[in-house]
């Protein structure tokens, strides 16, 4: 079938938008990925504090505190 040059270049630029839209839409998955980690990390990290605050309330060791919330001695210190 015979095509015009009209029509390569649409399929041409059909191809190049399709391929960027893709790209884009990898871009946001990346990102929401990352953005859920980083939360999640940062959840974690706050539940860590609250522990190592009642831990030191009860009279825990600060080494045993950062041992057990993977914290480090100097972050539960200045929990104190």
């Amino acid at each position: 079938m015979f095509r015009t040059a009209q029509q390569v270049k649409w399929d041409e630029q059909n191809v190049r938008d399709f391929a960027i839209e893709k790209g884009i839409e990898k871009g946001i998955e990346k990102g929401i990925e990352k953005g859920i980690e980083k939360a999640s990390e940062k959840v974690k990290y706050q539940n860590s504090i609250e522990i190592a605050k009642a831990l030191l309330a009860d009279g825990i060791p600060v080494s045993q505190i950062a041992k057990c919330t993977r914290l480090s001695e100097e972050e539960v210190a200045a929990l104190k």
